[in-house]
């Protein structure tokens, strides 16, 4: 009888940009303008125009109203890659996975191989 066998591994990498500081004055001519009063209202205003795919938009938008030494510090955080190892599970413990099944393509969400058996606990 033939069976294929693979091994498998799974873990977590947490990469992140180095943290900045940023002044809520340097944003109240920006576009659009910060008017908060508090942190929160700080918070807030950064999270709305700077997470996700916004970060870029912005920048552009205030190209020329914001200092460029802020603005290359706003790309720095919110637009590139976070490169910066903050953690890997695989220092805490690596558990490694042996699976039984056979080889077939159509698994694609699963590389190729339909596992039959596992010693997954």
């Amino acid at each position: 009888m033939k069976l294929d066998f693979r091994t498998r591994t799974t873990y977590t990498i947490t990469q992140v940009t180095t943290p900045a500081t940023f002044n809520s004055e340097d944003f109240v001519k920006a576009t659009p303008p910060y008017k908060g009063e508090t942190e929160e209202d700080f918070w807030n205003y950064m999270n709305d125009n700077l997470s996700d795919w916004e970060a870029e938009e912005y920048i552009d938008d205030n190209l020329d109203i914001l200092p460029a030494k802020l603005l290359d510090l706003l790309y720095e955080v919110f637009v590139e890659y976070p490169t910066n190892e903050m953690f890997d599970s695989r220092t805490k413990s690596e558990v490694i996975t042996m699976e039984a099944g056979e080889i077939d393509e159509s698994y694609s969400k699963y590389a190729g191989f339909n596992a039959k058996y596992s010693n997954d606990v």
